[in-house]
């Protein structure tokens, strides 16, 4: 009597079968990870619409960090500060009705972006006209915000009389910063004065 064939094991039971299998739940569990790592469902999932998460433990403070231009300019303003002549044209206070222009001396000061000037009267029309005592009590504070060469603030200082005086003032520095022009505006006597600056 002839020998019965062998059967041959199921394809999926042999080495072969087995490694097929294999590599397709690798690809379908690696598909599913995927798909739920996309939707949120697992992990963080970038998105610029999402809500930043919330600061239990107090406030953020988010501060921009300056552009680099900007912080250029800021480091360039430590070179305003120290002593200015500065002359006015015509002078704000009517004491000084016939004088044509009053020279100063400023000391410069500068923070961040902020330059602030404060002035005491060196002589009035010529170097051989020195103020007189109660002359010497002027002062006068300009404080502006710089923004590049141009700069705005408020021109303030007290007349004769002792009547604090607060102006709107302009300034535009030139590229050296070794002079400047500045107009403060007398807006209750319609008056532009001018202050011509120059670095000593």
């Amino acid at each position: 009597m002839a020998d019965a064939p062998e059967s041959k094991p199921a394809f999926w039971t042999s080495l072969p079968g087995i490694l097929t299998g294999l590599g397709g739940l690798v690809v379908a569990v690696t598909g599913l990870i995927t798909a739920l790592y996309s939707t949120g469902v697992i992990g963080e999932k970038a998105n610029s619409n999402t809500a930043p998460p919330v600061n239990s433990g107090g406030t953020l403070t988010v501060v921009p960090s300056p552009s680099p231009s900007q912080s250029l300019d800021t480091e360039r303003y430590k070179a305003l500060t120290g002593k200015w002549r500065v002359v006015e044209e015509p002078p704000q206070d009517p004491y000084f009705d016939k004088s044509k222009r009053i020279t100063w001396e400023y000391e410069a000061s500068v923070k961040g972006n902020t330059l602030t000037l404060t002035g005491r009267i060196l002589f009035i029309d010529h170097v051989n006209d020195p103020p007189v005592k109660g002359e010497k009590l002027l002062n006068a504070t300009l404080e502006t915000s710089l923004n590049g060469l141009n700069a705005d603030g408020e021109y303030r200082f007290t007349k004769m009389d002792g009547e604090p005086v607060g102006h709107l003032a302009k300034i535009q520095l030139r590229d050296s910063l070794m002079t400047f022009e500045a107009e403060v505006t007398d807006k209750a006597g319609g008056k532009i004065h001018r202050l011509k600056g120059r670095k000593l």
